[in-house]
């Protein structure tokens, strides 16, 4: 069972009640199989380093724009446009580059 990047989940340390115990590792069996590999991982994009931060901020701040109807779906369209002139596509590139000069790749 794979338990790469949970954060913040129950514990499942005993000893303790044994059903909480079971209930809990059936979740995370059950969960675990969603998990998807992010191949980024031990890669660098410098753009990321110097831009990340505020272009996560940008596309979550749409998505909560979207998701509590504080503003249309089309506004997300026009927030991925900025995010993407601002850096994100150079974060693409950048990690695309890495990902092929890997010694494994």
């Amino acid at each position: 069972m794979d338990f790469q990047y949970f954060i913040d989940s129950p514990t499942i340390l005993g000893p303790g009640d044994e059903e909480a115990v079971r209930r809990q590792h059936e979740w995370h069996s059950r969960v675990s199989e969603n998990l998807v590999h992010d191949p980024s991982i031990g890669l660098v994009s410098e753009t990321q380093i110097n831009k990340g931060g505020p272009l996560a901020t940008m596309i979550t701040d749409a998505v909560n724009a979207v998701v509590y109807d504080r503003g249309p779906i089309e506004d997300f369209d026009s927030a991925l446009t900025k995010w993407r002139n601002d850096g994100g596509d150079q974060i693409a590139e950048e990690f695309a580059t890495a990902y092929a000069e890997r010694d494994d790749a």
